[in-house]
């Protein structure tokens, strides 16, 4: 029964079945999102969620860490083994040029048991996360898909440089107002007066006409101005959060005939929101009156990143026994970690991640594409020199 198995195993018809399979599933792992990239293509395509909730469910979406591909891998080992063994019986049985022709296609084998073993390793004991934190932060752990794994040293961002591109310095870096103006129109007509942004003054709108007529004078006076409106929660008060017009408005006072019959908060950026609950009405006067805040906002024009960069010292204890670089597609290895930046926040130029990578398979791979090479180059010349005697 053993040996019945052992032959199956090493059959060319088990060998091209799991092929086929480890094929198959490799192509399924490019097609279909995998890990992190599930939420990214959630976002893109939100209508197949439902689609990406049962491929979840199948466990199509980790399918090169999933226990039945690492299975895979390890018959496939197996039958390489059986076969590479099988081989080793029989170049002991040769002499010459066959004997080296033999242990050269062994050493081949040898290297694909070792390449498939990497895998299986990474697989098993492998981690892939990411360490995010600001200048002058320490780390001990990153996180990854099943939570956060303990790192056997610190890492402290001593420093993180964006380099933008030297034009840009040139481009104004806050947010202004090049232009503001109050409009004020007849509710459902043209506008009838355009009037400057000055603060305390008395601008006449409408002026007074007979008296028979009934038409009374109408002013208004700019009370206060904000450039970024926020009510404070404690006190109830208005303030600015920043002196960039994010939110800017201004408290107006409607006069007519002398007395002012109604105070009104008017937003550049939400003409229709009323403060007291109504909408459309946020600044109409008794006397028909509309009114709203223009402004012509510039933005500064997003600057251009050039490269980014951490400088992080590795620390173990209290001792800081490296201090190193990190850029993009420059890496940094520390006890098997391998650190690369990742990404950078425009919002917050203190802020920084990093993706980090154990893989103790590595090794093991290199060691079989080695050995590959080797018994490669080995068969080869074999086989020159055999047709250099002919």
């Amino acid at each position: 029964m053993i040996r019945k198995i052992v032959d199956y195993l090493g059959s060319l018809r088990h060998s091209l079945a799991v092929i086929l399979l480890v094929t198959l599933a490799c192509i399924a792992g490019t097609l279909i999102p995998q890990g992190s990239d599930v939420a990214r293509y959630l976002n893109v395509y939100p209508s197949e969620a439902k689609t990406m909730e049962l491929l979840v469910a199948a466990g199509f979406t980790n399918i090169f860490s999933a226990w039945w591909f690492m299975l895979l891998l390890v018959l496939l080992a197996v039958s390489l083994v059986i076969c590479t063994a099988r081989r080793c019986s029989v170049a002991v049985k040769l002499q010459g040029a066959l004997k080296i022709r033999a242990i050269a296609s062994t050493v081949t084998h040898i290297s694909f048991v070792l390449i498939l073993a990497g895998a299986v390793i990474r697989g098993e004991y492998g981690h892939k996360g990411t360490m995010s934190f600001r200048q002058g932060e320490t780390m001990d752990s990153f996180s990854e898909e099943a939570g956060f794994s303990q790192l056997p040293f610190s890492v402290h961002l001593k420093k993180f440089e964006i380099e933008t591109y030297a034009s840009d310095s040139n481009q104004p870096q806050n947010v202004q107002i090049v232009s503001e103006q109050l409009v004020v129109s007849k509710t459902g007509a043209d506008v009838i007066k355009t009037l400057p942004i000055n603060l305390g003054d008395e601008q006449a709108v409408v002026s007074a006409g007979d008296p028979a007529s009934g038409v009374r004078a109408i002013s208004v006076r700019i009370r206060r101005k904000v450039l970024d409106f926020v009510i404070d929660t404690a006190t109830r008060e208005v303030v600015s959060r920043s002196e960039n017009p994010v939110n800017p408005a201004i408290l107006v006072d409607v006069i007519e005939g002398g007395t002012t019959n109604q105070t009104r908060w008017l937003f550049a950026r939400y003409p229709d929101f009323d403060m007291g609950g109504g909408l459309h009405q946020a600044a109409t006067s008794s006397s028909g009156l509309k009114m709203r805040y223009d402004v012509e906002i510039v933005e500064p024009p997003v600057p251009r990143v050039k490269s980014y960069k951490s400088t992080l010292q590795i620390i173990e204890g209290s001792v800081t026994k490296k201090e190193v670089t990190v850029e993009v597609n420059s890496p940094f290895s520390y006890k098997g970690y391998t650190f690369y930046q990742s990404g950078y926040n425009p919002e917050d130029p203190l802020w920084t991640s990093l993706q980090v990578v154990n893989d103790p398979g590595v090794p093991v791979v290199y060691a079989g594409f080695l050995m590959m090479i080797l018994g490669l180059f080995v068969m080869f010349g074999v086989q020159i020199e055999d047709k250099k005697k002919e």
